[in-house]
Parts: structure tokens; C-alpha cells; sequence
């Protein structure tokens, strides 16, 4: 449960920018405005997928949803500035996400038959070329295994082979590994 007061005292609202991720934005923020945080044993928070979910909209959309990763990058980089005037470092923990995203995205663009390949591509890199994505790629540092083949693709300049392999699994699939 949230405390109404702090949500209050920080000013804090609903990011409606974000069709995606609004609530992870919210929650970080009210952590960060908060002096203490209970645990509970009990579930009391439940995610419903519905069918017409701006969630499932988007994983069906890959334009949309890279729209909507770029949209949350900025998102993330407001709740980083307020973590640092807290004394608190938390880009780390948003590396990781910014990396499989430019992997889901391969994935996903690559297999978009709603543009032409040259299209899909654009987005793509448009997405792995942000500052932010760069650096986070750079930075991070996977567990090595089969898993990370994708990942050091990306880091060490091959992007576009990525790209180009993820063509080659059919879209269904393509759906369904991320």
C-alpha cells in the first residue's frame, strides 16, 4: 500500500506519456521519495493481460513498441536524476532492460511484415543508436553463455548482423521468444 502523504509532499502524478511503464516510473519515484518500505507476505498486486492492454497493443505493434522503449528511456533518465540528488546510483539497473530491448527489437522489426525490411531496419537503429542504449550496451556485462550471443553482437559493432539473423526466424516465433 501507498502512503498518500508522500505521493503528495514529492508532487508525484502518473506519467500519461507513457503508454508503457507508467506504473514501474511511479513505484521507482515513490521509493525514492519514501523513508521506509514494508514487506509483506501476502500477493496483493495481480498483473491482468487483457487482450486490448496498451501492453499487448504494443507487442504486436514493434513500431509502437519501439516508440514506446524510447519514450521509457526518457522516463528512466527523470527518475535517475531524482535518485541522484538522493546520493543514489540506479543507471545500472536500468542497463540491462535498454540492452534486451534492442534485442527484442531485432527480433521483432526484423519479422515486421507491416513495413518494407528497409523500414524496419531504420527503427531499429534509430533505437541502438540512442546515446543511452549505446552507453548501456557498452556497460553492461551478461552472464556469458549461448544466452549473450545476441547481446555481444550488439557491443562489439555487429547490429546489423543481428538484424539480419533474427530475419531468418519465422515471425510467429519471433513473437514468442521475447
Amino acid at each position: 500500500m501507498l502512503d498518500v502523504n508522500v505521493i503528495r509532499k514529492a508532487g508525484m502524478e502518473f506519467d500519461v506519456g507513457l503508454s508503457l511503464g507508467e506504473d514501474t516510473k511511479f513505484i521507482n519515484e515513490y521509493l525514492l521519495n519514501s523513508t521506509s518500505v514494508g514487506i509483506l507476505e501476502e500477493t496483493l498486486y495481480y498483473l491482468t493481460v487483457r487482450e486490448g492492454s496498451a501492453n499487448m497493443v504494443s507487442q504486436r505493434d514493434p513500431v509502437l513498441m519501439a516508440q514506446n522503449k524510447t519514450r521509457l528511456i526518457e522516463a528512466r533518465k527523470q527518475i535517475e536524476r531524482l535518485a541522484q540528488k538522493k546520493g543514489v546510483n540506479i543507471r545500472e539497473y536500468w542497463q540491462g532492460t535498454m540492452v534486451l530491448s534492442g534485442v527484442q527489437l531485432a527480433l521483432r522489426l526484423s519479422t515486421n511484415k507491416a513495413l518494407r525490411n528497409d523500414e524496419n531496419r531504420q527503427i531499429y537503429f534509430e533505437y541502438i543508436s540512442q546515446a543511452d542504449v549505446r552507453k548501456a550496451v557498452s556497460e553492461f556485462v551478461p552472464a556469458f553463455g549461448v544466452k549473450a550471443v545476441p547481446f555481444l553482437l550488439m557491443k562489439y559493432g555487429y547490429a546489423g548482423l543481428l538484424y539480419n539473423l533474427c530475419r531468418l526466424i519465422p515471425a510467429k516465433l519471433a513473437g514468442r521468444i521475447v
